[in-house]
Formats: C-alpha cells, structure tokens, sequence
C-alpha cells in the first residue's frame, strides 16, 4: 500500500502534495472456537467457601459458555451472609442458624384501665432476678393488674396510677404482689422510679407520690415530701418506709447500693413535675444503709444532664451528658463547641472524683447503661463520633450504638459500634458467661452488629420500633443476635443473664400484639426467657 504518510513531514517542507490515503477495510474475523468450554454449554459454579454449598441458604450458580470461551460469571448463585434474624435461615450457611436460640416460654401481663394522656393501664418501671433466680417487677398500674391468674386492684380513681411490686416465680408463673399507693387528694399521682436487690437479698424501692404510701401501718410520702423510699425483706416483707430528706421540688430517679450506702440521684428544683428537668442541675444524696440517715448531699452543675449512678465496689461511677465545660470538685471536663458530651466519674465514698473521663466528638453522646464490677466497666449509648481511647468511631454524619469496655480505672480496652437505618437507642446491659456481655435497645429500618443483620427494615415516619438482643463476647465480637417486634412500639426495658441455666430473662412493654417464638403477647408488660445457646427445638415449654 503506497502513502505518504511515513514521509509527511518531508513532503510538506518540499511542498509536494501526497497522494490520497487508501481505505484501510477492517473485517470481523471471529476467534476459533474455545476449547475450554469442551462442548458444553453451562457448567455449575459456586465461588463461596467450599463447605457452604448447599448448606442452608448457600446454593450453587451456573456459568455460561459463548464463543470467547467460560464467562467467569457465577449467576444465580447464593452465598453466605450474616445471620438477618428476620427469618428462620440458615444466612452464613453454616448449618445452624445461630441468632434465633430457643425461646423458652414468654407471658403478657395485663392493665386494665385505659390508655389516656400520661395515664396507662399497666407500666413496668424496674425488674430485677433474686439470688434464686425469683423474677420481681415494680411499676405503675389503673384499675386493676392480672399478674399471671393474680390480680392486683387499685384502691384510687381509674384514672390514677397506682404503684406495684410483684414477685413471680422463675418461670412466671405463681405471682404475689402488693400495691402501695393511697389517694387522698385531687391529683394524686404514684411513681415507681427504681428497684434494686442487695447481696443480703434485701429490696430497695424508691417512689415518686402526691398522695400516700402505705404498708405494714406505716405511712410516708406527699405533696411536701413525694420522695419515698421502701425497704423489704427477701419475700417482699416491710421492713422499714421514710421520706427521703429532700426538698418538695427535688425529683429523686435513680438509686444505687454499696455494702454501706444507699445513694440517688435525681433532679433539683424540678417543681414538683415528673415530666423532665427544668435546667435546674442535679444532685445525690447519700444515706447510710444501717440507718437509712443523710450521709451527705452533692449539688451538680446545671449542665450536667441525664445523671445515672451505679455501684462499683465501694465507690460510685456517675454517668451523664453535658456541654460547654464541667466542673464537679477537683474534677474538670471540657467539651468541643456546640457539642454535647458524655461525662464518666468514679466517686469515693465520700462523693469525691478519683478520676474522669469525658467522650465525645460530634454530635450528642449519651451514656445509656453502664455494667461494672471489679473486673472493668462497659458503657453502652448513642453518638455520632466517640473515641474512648481506642480512635474514632462513627461517622461525621449519621447516628450509631456504641460499646465499649474500660478497665476499673477508665482506660479502653475495646470499643466498637453498630449502625441502624432509622430510631436506634441503648436500654440495658447484663454480664454474660466468660466475660460476656448481652446489650438490648430498640431500632428500626434494621441494625447491622456485624456478622448479624436485624430486622426486615419498617418504616421510620410511623410510630414502631423493634427491640434486640445481642451478646458480646469478651473481646468485643458479636457471635448471637436476635430482635422481635410487630405492629407498634416494643420496647426492652431490662434483661437479666441467669447462670444457673443459662436464660436470659427478658422485660419490656408493647403498645400493640406481637409475638415472641410462637407466642402471642397482647401487652402491655412482657416477660420472656431465651437461651441464647439451644436450638429453637430444645426448648421445653412449660405450661
């Protein structure tokens, strides 16, 4: 083929003209046939590890032959996935479906008043398991309680609320219980706030009351003094009733117990409202618990908000959120511009800082329950971005859970987090075998705890949220998983681990029936027990 294309710069110097270019003719000449395919024209594939083919979900794809040979393409095959808990398979294909344990038995407890305004007809405020494994509930009640076959009636107006304590068996069957409150005015109102069980097996209630509590022909509480505390024995015996030395408009929340104290928490100057603060500050008043007498007071910072306090050896760890800079004693914590921070304090007997702690980045933090014990302390909340000493967690946008474990002087050991696609929020934590931990909370839209996904994903703009369980091992991975929920708002309250067998003891409320195993729960107050390590068909149901 003649051109002038080689010498073109030549030519132009020389002033020639080139002769025209010839048409340069590309035709299709198609490769001979593969020999790879040896006449087929699909073969089965699988590209998961070997021992999942087949296994539960796992199933084998098909590549296809063309004239350039095998595709590379395994289409239609399934492969592993992290157990979605939505559904009874088999997801990481490895012949267990490992987030559904057995449910052992579940049980509705039933109000009857009726829902209206802040007034419910059953509510469940506090929950705790004896030393034999003896499940106890407090709350609030209207009309009338059906505790399993028991029924607790209210002595004041259907539309009051009326406090509860009750005792069922480990299976919550056999119930006892007692109401405590008495109307004698207008608005009379009771609370329960909380409930813990000391070593010696002892029960201390704290009450919130405009009205009176009563039992054992003693009396206490008041529009002057709502604050009360309760003191029973192991069966739930009276042992002794006092108004806490508070002023009218302090609104005692939460209590904790060491071998010598009883110390709350709560809210200052709160005028009388059990609706939330008033941006008045907190405090805590500690009692000695032989005398149940005012050891000591401490004011804190208005912007200290959230206050919770939980009992490690003999000191104290207080938890709350706050903005701008805390002061409290010696102790100082500062928190970026604009944020909201978690504060994290462990306090001597005497109410005095050993050390502190402040988490948080962007965002608001939240401390939302705390498990300690000599061995270390693990915090569980929301955040957008934390370091707990371990880096950054979280994103600059967004919203997620996080649990962390600190030695038992605040330094990280592990941390992790786990994002939804809508509502997510922490409500309990409980030590499991071998250093575990179980945390339970509420989401929708789904929760990722990798390798486990929760829930189908619902609708974020309507009122429902489902609830979880998950159980962290002692290095921080999740290896169980499980969530429940139906039409509405379920919520998980409390949730205890029960050595002896092995259960995890369930409590929470529902504003609508859903189903837990094959069970239906009409609501309000739930109970269940699960075991995270049987097979569903392991249960044995009892009646």
């Amino acid at each position: 083929m003649s051109s002038c294309r080689p010498a073109l710069v030549l030519c132009l110097l020389a002033g020639c003209t080139a002769p025209p270019p010839e048409l340069e003719v590309i035709r299709y000449q198609p490769p001979p046939p593969s020999t790879a395919c040896a006449g087929l024209l699909e073969r089965p594939c699988y590209t998961g590890p070997p021992a999942t083919a087949g296994v539960g979900r796992c199933r084998p794809g098909r590549e296809r032959c063309t004239a350039l040979g095998w595709t590379g393409r395994c289409e239609g095959e399934a492969l592993p996935r992290g157990e979605t808990c939505s559904s009874p398979d088999d997801d990481d294909c490895d012949g267990a479906t490992t987030c559904l344990g057995a449910v052992l038995w579940a049980r509705s407890i039933v109000g009857g008043g009726q829902d209206s305004g802040q007034v419910y007809g059953a509510e469940l405020s506090a929950f705790a398991l004896d030393a034999r494994g003896r499940i106890w509930l407090a709350g609030g009640f209207a009309g009338q309680l059906d505790l399993n076959g028991l029924v607790l009636r209210s002595d004041s107006r259907p539309d009051q609320v009326e406090p509860y304590l009750a005792r069922l068996d480990r299976d919550a069957a056999h119930p006892v219980g007692r109401t405590f409150g008495r109307a004698v005015g207008k608005r009379d109102e009771h609370r329960v706030q909380d409930l813990h069980i000391a070593a010696d097996g002892d029960l201390f209630l704290l009450l919130w009351t405009d009205g009176r509590v009563e039992f054992a022909g003693e009396s206490a509480g008041g529009v002057q003094t709502p604050n009360v505390l309760a003191q029973l024995g192991p069966d739930g015996h009276p042992r002794r009733l006092l108004n806490l030395p508070l002023a009218r408009h302090d609104l005692a929340l939460r209590l904790a117990l060491t071998d010598d104290l009883v110390v709350v928490s709560g809210l200052s100057d709160n005028h009388g409202t059990i609706l939330g603060p008033d941006d008045r500050g907190s405090f805590l008043l500690a009692l000695d618990r032989p005398r149940l007498t005012r050891s000591w007071r401490r004011s804190l910072p208005a912007n200290l908000e959230y206050v919770g306090i939980t009992a490690i050896a003999d000191d104290l760890l207080l938890t709350g959120q706050f903005n701008a800079s805390l002061t409290i004693a010696n102790a100082e914590l500062s928190c970026p511009a604009g944020q909201h921070c978690a504060a994290l304090l462990r306090l001597d007997r005497a109410g005095e800082p050993r050390w502190h702690k402040r988490f948080g980045i962007t965002g608001a933090t939240t401390v939302d329950a705390v498990l300690a014990d000599e061995r270390g302390i693990h915090l569980a909340g929301t955040t957008q971005q934390i370091d707990l000493g371990g880096g950054v967690l979280g994103l600059p946008e967004g919203h997620c859970m996080y649990l962390a474990h600190l030695d038992p002087n605040g330094d990280h050991r592990w941390s992790t987090t786990a994002r939804g696609g809508g509502r997510l929020g922490v409500t309990a934590l409980a030590p499991g075998p071998a250093g575990a931990v179980f945390i339970a909370g509420d989401f929708s839209d789904g929760l990722k705890l990798d390798p486990f996904v929760l829930g189908s994903g619902r609708n974020t703009s309507s009122p429902t949220a489902d609830f979880f369980v998950a159980r962290y091992t002692a290095t921080g991975a999740v290896d169980w998983a499980q969530a429940f929920g139906g039409p509405g708002f379920q919520e998980l309250g409390a949730l205890v681990h029960r050595p002896d067998d092995g259960a995890l003891i369930l409590a929470g409320m529902s504003s609508a029936e859903f189903t837990i195993g094959d069970t239906a729960l009409p609501g309000r107050i739930f109970l269940a027990a699960l075991h995270p390590d049987l097979a569903p068909e392991s249960a044995t149901k009892s009646p």
